[in-house]
């Protein structure tokens, strides 16, 4: 373990890639996770294979497997209340600003949920409380404050569907066959299958490698 990285109250195989200069506070990590250098992980969750690049914080989110989030990302940033007579962070951040002997108020702090084989390019936010659903695309320096569906490819400030990675009955077969929950030494196997572009007819050849888990 680089001495170097702050972790505390964490689950993390011995498959995990960290890299330096990390935090990872009460975070869970799946196998085969790699984490990019100067980036911070808290209160969330990664699944298998997922990664994140250099200089990307990720607060209080649950990630799927296989997702692919590049540098200079935000997920689930901290946001300020200005209903109240002051918007400042002092009211509840006690051990950083020592104001106050106790929390004057509780923020309430939604929770992101980032689906499986997701894109999220560089330098872009998704903002606290936003789903993005299996398959998605987020555009570099694109900022999210709404709900993306499935295979959708969002671009912007504030983000927006530009299209669909494939029609509709392409999307529902790969839904319904939900490859990334696969064992990985399946997919490892028939890696050629993951490399095509999505027919029915290779998404028939891929739920039929689902049926091989049993004989793993």
């Amino acid at each position: 373990m680089n001495e170097n990285n702050l972790i505390e109250n964490c689950e993390i195989p011995k498959s995990v890639k960290l890299g330096n200069l990390i935090t990872l506070i009460n975070t869970s990590l799946d196998e085969e996770v790699m984490i990019g250098n100067f980036s911070k992980m808290t209160y969330s969750k990664m699944g298998v294979m997922s990664y994140i690049g250099d200089y990307t914080v990720v607060i209080n989110a649950v990630i799927g497997k296989f997702t692919s989030i590049s540098w200079g990302v935000t997920i689930g940033p901290e946001e300020h209340d200005f209903n109240r007579v002051t918007n400042h962070s002092f009211l509840y951040s006690v051990k950083s600003f020592q104001l106050v002997k106790e929390k004057v108020y509780s923020p309430f702090i939604k929770e992101c949920t980032i689906g499986n084989d997701v894109w999220i390019g560089c330098n872009s936010t998704i903002l606290r409380g936003v789903t993005i659903g299996d398959g998605a695309v987020i555009g570099a320096n694109s900022l999210v404050n709404k709900d993306v569906p499935p295979y959708a490819i969002v671009v912007g400030s504030p983000a927006k569907i530009i299209k669909y990675r494939f029609s509709d009955e392409i999307i529902q077969g790969l839904l319904k066959v939900k490859w990334w929950d696969y064992p990985l030494a399946l997919i490892s196997k028939h890696s050629e299958l993951f490399a095509l572009e999505p027919t029915f007819e290779v998404i028939s050849k891929i739920e039929g490698v689902g049926l091989e888990k049993d004989l793993i």
